[in-house]
């Protein structure tokens, strides 16, 4: 058997799940459709990415340019864990 550090490796697999899905959607000024938001087993995905963005400006000074450096910073650091 081979084990894995599960902390350090990442998966990418295919599952089918069967899970409550609902979702909104509306029209793009070209006309084309556009996914507003995902309910997923109850868990507003809208509004946690809400939520993580503007806990992350707070963290920032509201400073939009600060928040956005921050997430290469971010990527640099999981790149460095792999």
């Amino acid at each position: 058997y081979r084990y894995l550090d599960l902390r350090r490796t990442k998966l990418h697999n295919n599952v089918l799940l069967r899970n409550k899905v609902i979702y909104s959607m509306r029209k793009n000024k070209e006309g084309q459709w556009q996914a507003r938001n995902m309910i997923v087993d109850g868990i507003n995905l809208g509004l946690t990415y809400l939520n993580q963005f503007d806990s992350a400006m707070n963290r920032y000074e509201r400073n939009i340019d600060k928040v956005i450096s921050s997430w290469q910073t971010d990527l640099d650091n999981e790149e460095a864990k792999d």
